[in-house]
């Protein structure tokens, strides 16, 4: 029988969750988790408030983050766990990737601005920390009555010709492992049933695919992976931890709870 006292995948309104620390962990002490890890995206701005609330509701807690990279071309998500907070070289690149992200959002409010009326700071209020990502616009453009639901951003705005050539400026698999590990922490691949580029999910040659995937990431030092996961199949979640156990990789679980969102 599966674990599901543990929840190692958490957002909050440092990236792009909808809840403080303290409620996020609240939420989890609330749903029976023991074991958590917050892993906003990029950064780990909310850690010191979450290990602080952790402590309250005796749950044993876990740094994290979540980075977005590339490799040769496929979008991957990376997990840290267990990183020192305070490593130099780690905070210095989650700056240098917040100052690409606030690049790629100006090109796309001013776009957003040739079809609404919608300013940055519309969009900033949103937020309670100044972190804007596609679903904080997707909220800001709901709000101000520009679209009728958040959804409809991503299915007929973002997905338009000159919004795909805003291409996410990201680090690769390689650099985001290397400061994982660099930082003390244990790299971890993400939610991996929704990798793209690699087949049709669940299929023969997406876990072709995948092993080749996996074997690079392994050489990079790569520690595990995240077969148990919300949005897998049965079949997936499966499939992914045999792979992870013969890989003699760490299997983990996450819900990516992002609160409202």
């Amino acid at each position: 029988m599966k674990d599901y006292t543990k929840d190692l995948h958490i957002h909050t309104y440092y990236s792009d969750g909808s809840t403080s620390p303290y409620e996020a962990v609240k939420w989890a002490a609330e749903n029976n988790m023991i074991e958590i890890a917050i892993t906003d995206h990029d950064n780990v701005n909310g850690i010191k408030e979450a290990k602080k609330a952790a402590d309250e509701f005796n749950l044993k807690f876990h740094t994290g983050i979540e980075f977005s990279t590339e490799e040769q071309g496929i979008g991957l998500h990376i997990l840290g766990y267990d990183i020192s907070i305070e490593n130099k070289s780690l905070i210095e690149k989650c700056e240098e990737i917040k100052e690409m992200r606030n690049r790629r959002n100006e090109k796309m409010i001013a776009l957003l601005q040739e079809q609404f009326e919608i300013t940055k700071e519309d969009i900033l209020a949103m937020t309670h920390t100044g972190y804007i990502g596609k679903p904080v616009i997707a909220r800001a453009l709901v709000d101000k009555g520009c679209i009728p639901w958040e959804g409809y951003a991503f299915e007929h705005i973002f997905g338009e010709p000159e919004f795909r050539k805003l291409k996410k400026e990201k680090i690769t698999a390689k650099e985001a492992i290397s400061l994982i590990n660099q930082a003390g922490g244990m790299a971890v691949l993400a939610h991996p049933g929704l990798i793209r580029g690699l087949g049709t999910r669940e299929s023969e040659e997406f876990f072709s695919n995948f092993d080749i995937l996996l074997d690079r990431l392994k050489s990079y030092g790569l520690k595990g992976i995240e077969c148990i996961y919300k949005k897998h199949s049965a079949f997936e979640d499966e499939k992914f931890e045999e792979i992870a156990k013969k890989s003699n990789l760490l299997v983990t679980i996450g819900s990516d709870y992002h609160g409202n969102y």
